[in-house]
């Protein structure tokens, strides 16, 4: 099932889902956390533009207003005196990147969901501060949940796929 975190969090609280995948660090005594893959974040654009200043004025592609990677995207922009921010919203990866590839303008994604596409010169991509530029997704579960062999299982794969790439 995929949702907003928040109501996924709500599930977890209520012991009506085992565990969940989110991209928000939880401050939360009944919550158990475990960082399972952390991904580097870029900024794409159609090939032919040159710079970051150039594509900053172009619309940002990016998912409806709470998702993460937009959140991270609007700090680093203000950082540099970009405050006014136009979206294109899509609720999907793939849409995202395909509208950037069409040229109708610019986001914020893993590097390793166009890395096959930039190799292509279908995008191209911009390197942003670390500080922002840093996903991190979490496997979250309550404290008090039972914790089955394959929940356990389930944990060490996600774990283990992530040393070798997985995002």
């Amino acid at each position: 099932m995929t949702d907003y975190s928040a109501e996924l969090v709500e599930k977890i609280r209520h012991f009506q889902l085992h565990g969940v995948l989110v991209k928000n660090e939880l401050n939360d005594e009944s919550i158990v956390q475990e960082l399972v893959f952390e991904e580097q974040l870029v900024l794409i654009s159609a090939p032919e533009m040159k710079n970051i200043e150039e594509l900053c004025h172009q619309p940002f592609l990016m998912n409806t207003k709470g998702c993460p990677h937009r959140d991270q995207l609007e700090t680093w922009l203000k950082t540099i005196g970009i405050g006014k921010i136009r979206y294109l919203e899509f609720n999907h990866p793939d849409a995202i990147i395909q509208g950037v590839i069409s040229g109708l303008g610019a986001s914020l994604v893993p590097k390793s969901s166009i890395l096959s596409l930039e190799i292509k010169g279908l995008v191209r991509s911009f390197e942003i501060p670390e500080q922002y530029s840093t996903a991190k997704t979490f496997f979250i579960r309550h404290k008090d949940s039972l914790m089955t062999s394959a929940l356990s299982k389930f944990i060490e794969m996600l774990k283990q796929s992530s040393s070798v790439g997985w995002g």
